[in-house]
């Protein structure tokens, strides 16, 4: 058998190296108090047993051996939110948290991979939503609402506009729906107007089967 290069044994150090010492240092990193705009990541339900942070803006391929499907617990510090994912690299399945999770239920013991965005930038990500829309019924168009019976969070679209992706603080979360003058909703499963579809053209206070599955609309 022949036998391998020097320089390849020294990238297989360097990268086992590397993995290890990001596992490390991810168990290092505990909350700053300097940053407000932070999520963190606990291997025991309420917050508790060994944990790290990521800040906003970080992308993490491989939370490492030691957090690897062992994640029970979130905790989301200013307007930061998280996306988790089932496995490296981004992959699998995706849940999107914008506030504490004592028990990740369904997501315990299941994170590979996250990232962490930012409110601030749910406009840039969701296309227009943002605190001023959600406040503002308009004369021709739909208000989207977390809970039944139009109450909770919102946000409202005039005829004409659409959402690619609602954001993680209403993905799959919306459901009921006020119609406002002559408009008329179509509602999608997935982003980028995908997936099952519905059309609303009247007020829904329980949308039932397309309640909490709805991530991309348009208002026409």
């Amino acid at each position: 058998m022949k036998r391998l290069p020097g320089f390849v044994f020294s990238v297989l150090f360097v990268v086992i190296f590397m993995s290890v010492f990001s596992s490390r240092l991810l168990a290092q990193r505990g909350p700053d108090r300097q940053n407000r705009n932070q999520a963190c990541f606990y291997t025991d339900e309420n917050f508790r047993g060994d944990s790290f942070c990521g800040n906003l803006g970080e992308r993490v391929r491989n939370v490492g051996e030691r957090f690897n499907d062992r994640i029970s617990s979130i905790r989301i510090f200013g307007r930061a939110e998280v996306t988790v994912f089932d496995d490296e690299n981004f992959g699998g399945g995706r849940q999107t948290y914008d506030r504490d999770v004592p028990n990740l239920r369904e997501w315990n013991d299941r994170i590979s991979s996250f990232q962490v965005s930012g409110g601030e930038r749910e406009g840039e990500r969701g296309g227009r939503i943002g605190n001023e829309r959600r406040e503002r019924e308009p004369r021709n168009g739909a208000c989207f609402y977390v809970d039944e019976n139009f109450g909770g969070q919102s946000f409202c679209l005039n005829s004409g506009e659409n959402e690619r992706n609602v954001g993680g603080r209403f993905n799959d979360r919306i459901t009921s729906i006020r119609i406002f003058g002559r408009a008329r909703v179509t509602i999608f499963a997935d982003q980028s107007f995908r997936g099952a579809r519905q059309e609303v053209n009247r007020d829904a206070p329980n949308l039932r089967f397309f309640s909490d599955r709805i991530t991309s609309v348009t208002v026409r």
